[in-house]
């Protein structure tokens, strides 16, 4: 992202209509990164406040960020399960705990391992963990939907009052989990003609017997046929053959990504077929290839509708931190292309 012109001499940023997101990579001397990653949009030269809030480090701690990602593109990887080891005093890794990655690829919870060394004293905190200084060792022990699971070992030192990072990446893998060539869906973004709506970002997630804890699968945009295109996934590109998501039986769910109220659309995948969804649109109007704020989504298994709302902006975008500025802190502001 280039900056030139970016920040203003009051502080303020000056952007562009888009979509953006920011992450901090250095907090305030004695504070833990933040790493979660927010996204917000400019609309007519307006934009939410951007704020980073940071937490001090626990007393006699350290930070350990671990990120669950994709090699190619860099994309979060959900649903992968990453095991924690500390060396203890003979000089033996041993399992303290392990954790799951959520949506933006970050540790979403943590459960130690019943009669193992408890000595890290764990702490989740935004999406990151806090734990006692020491030699530590991370590895996967299975990956998120449509990805292998990577068998390397990522050492790593702690100490209080420090931050590591262990970026652990995925290759994508056509034969994961179950998946088949004859088994999965295929997704069409129509008007009210029934006619294919290009441009349309669909976000797919999956969802475990009880239509919960979701993970987001796929990501992609559709193309003049209305269906998937290939070159614009931006999440699980090879799921996607010839227009179908090749996902394992299982439930799932779509919506129009980054929209605020999207609708969930659920739908189950069967061994041996390949389903068919249909999310017809209906706009009053259109601004370039997006659809305007006035659309309604159904889907060919009777969904009910939704209205999609224009998102609300409320100020000139600022940066603002608890104890730290834009520039005495880290904070990397993304473009979305």
């Amino acid at each position: 992202f280039n900056a030139k012109g970016v920040v203003k001499e009051d502080g303020n940023l000056d952007l562009k209509n888009g979509d953006y997101m920011y992450v901090e990579f250095k907090a305030p001397a004695g504070y833990m990164v933040n790493n979660q990653h927010v996204k917000f949009s400019v609309s007519n030269g307006v934009a939410p406040d951007i704020q980073v809030f940071n937490t001090k480090f626990p007393e006699g701690k350290g930070q350990l960020i671990i990120t669950s990602i994709d090699k190619k593109t860099g994309a979060p990887v959900a649903g992968s399960v990453l095991d924690l080891y500390k060396k203890n005093a003979s000089g033996t890794y041993i399992r303290v705990a392990s954790f799951n990655s959520d949506n933006s690829g970050l540790l979403m919870s943590s459960f130690a391992q019943t009669g193992e060394d408890d000595s890290a004293n764990l702490e989740i905190i935004n999406g990151t963990v806090a734990l006692s200084s020491g030699s530590y060792m991370v590895q996967e022990s299975s990956a998120g939907s449509g990805y292998a699971t990577n068998k390397g070992a990522y050492y790593v030192k702690v100490d209080k009052g420090t931050t590591q990072k262990v970026d652990v990446g995925h290759d994508r893998s056509s034969n994961v989990s179950g998946q088949k060539s004859d088994t999965g869906v295929k997704i069409r973004v129509v008007n009210t003609n029934n006619s294919g709506i290009s441009n349309q970002e669909i976000a797919v997630y999956s969802v475990d017997d009880n239509w919960k804890n979701e993970q987001v699968i796929f990501v992609g945009k559709t193309g003049t046929d209305g269906y998937f295109d290939t070159t614009k996934a931006t999440t699980g590109s090879d799921l996607l053959n010839n227009s179908v998501l090749e996902i394992k039986p299982g439930k799932y769910y779509y919506k129009l990504n980054n929209i605020s109220g999207a609708k969930n659309h659920y739908f189950t995948v069967t061994d041996g077929k390949i389903g068919n969804q249909v999310l017809k649109l209906s706009t009053t109007s259109t601004t370039g290839n997006s659809s305007s704020t006035k659309s309604t989504s159904t889907t060919s298994n009777n969904a009910k509708t939704s209205s999609l709302a224009k998102t609300g902006m409320k100020s000139t975008a600022i940066f603002s931190a608890i104890g730290v500025s834009l520039m005495a802190g880290g904070v990397i502001l993304y473009r979305k292309k």
